[in-house]
């Protein structure tokens, strides 16, 4: 494993949307987002992305929607090849650090389809909770999503 790195973040701009699809391609294959996608869920009301970089290779993104109370991530990913080092974990501080001065919210809500382990356990090693577990959630499927909750203020 390497070593653990200095990244930034950033707002994902538009000039982003092609290095976040091939990331998305290397994570997701077929189910990966475009960049049609992306901009859609984008373009939302109160929808947020960052960029996670070293120094000018970003290495992975997260979208995010406010709500009154709390936050809702759409999606976290890191490139296959930077996982475990640090990426995702900064982008979820870096959440944490732009809502911290926000008293009004509460807690950060992710849903987690039930075939997703990696992202369960990257959610749980970063103080995330599985809160609920709700049948047929994911995408409109007979699958299962688990709600994973980290209260801000705990």
């Amino acid at each position: 494993m390497s070593k653990r790195k200095n990244y930034s973040t950033r707002w994902l701009l538009n000039k982003d949307t092609t290095d976040v699809e091939h990331i998305e391609c290397s994570a997701f294959g077929n189910g990966a987002w475009n960049k049609r996608k992306i901009r859609q869920i984008l373009n939302k009301r109160n929808t947020v992305g960052l960029v996670c970089k070293y120094q000018e290779d970003i290495r992975g993104y997260i979208i995010y929607t406010l709500h009154r109370d709390h936050i809702e991530i759409v999606r976290i990913v890191v490139d296959p090849l930077y996982r475990r080092e640090g990426v995702g974990t900064a982008m979820i501080n870096r959440v944490i650090e732009k809502i911290g001065n926000n008293i009004k919210m509460e807690f950060i809500d992710i849903k987690v389809p039930e075939d997703n382990l990696d992202l369960q356990l990257f959610l749980k090693s970063n103080k995330f909770r599985a809160c609920s577990i709700i049948k047929g959630g994911y995408e409109e499927s007979d699958r299962y999503e688990f709600v994973y909750r980290e209260s801000v203020f705990s």
